[in-house]
């Protein structure tokens, strides 16, 4: 607890999240928060995580704690996600392995520890990538169904850019993979076949 207390006292995020706790307790939505400055519209700051599902049942538990434990989920969640991902890919279990570790234990996360929305957006990067690969390898929408999931959770994660960010390479690589699994012959076609069905699972 003491831990947890350092590494969550030391985050911008910290205020907000206490007042998540309260609110939360209380059986109100943190609309509006009125001990910043004359008040300010809570819920429309999305950095405050007031209804992310991966942080509300720590902060109804224990918010100063809660931030530790939820930084530990995340980091674990890119793990695995990154883990299956390669795994899909075709990667030994090995290779599959060392690269989740090797996601979940990057030195931009580690040094945002203390700025929690870089990594609640981040972690579900491989998620993405894991649509786009199958919505490649079948060309069926339904199959990109974890695009749909990392797109909502990553914008919920509070980080803006860095969903916008991980959208465009995922993107990239559903360019290339819709050139690699298609029809050499009708390339430019299966990619914009791809690029509609791309658009659509991220507005959705």
């Amino acid at each position: 607890r003491c831990c947890a207390t350092r590494v969550a006292g030391g985050s911008p995020a910290f205020p907000a999240r206490l007042y998540n706790a309260e609110s939360l307790r209380r059986g109100e939505i943190p609309f509006w928060n009125p001990h910043i400055f004359c008040g300010y519209p809570h819920l429309a700051q999305i950095q405050n995580h007031a209804l992310y599902p991966l942080t509300v049942p720590f902060d109804l538990l224990e918010p100063v704690a809660g931030m530790a434990w939820a930084m530990a989920l995340h980091l674990g969640l890119a793990g695995v996600l990154m883990f299956a991902f390669l795994r899909a890919l075709g990667l030994d279990w090995r290779a599959a392995l060392a690269g989740g570790l090797a996601f979940e234990l990057n030195g931009f996360f580690l040094v945002r520890l203390s700025a929690p929305s870089y990594v609640f957006s981040g972690a579900w990067l491989p998620l993405m990538l894991l649509g786009v690969t199958r919505l490649a390898q079948s060309g069926r929408l339904r199959k990109g169904w974890p695009l749909v999931l990392a797109t909502a959770f990553s914008v919920l994660g509070g980080h803006p850019q860095i969903t916008g960010l991980s959208l465009v390479l995922a993107l990239a690589f559903l360019a290339g993979q819709a050139y690699l699994v298609g029809d050499p012959g009708a390339p430019w076609r299966l990619r914009a076949r791809a690029l509609v069905q791309f658009a659509a699972l991220v507005v959705l």
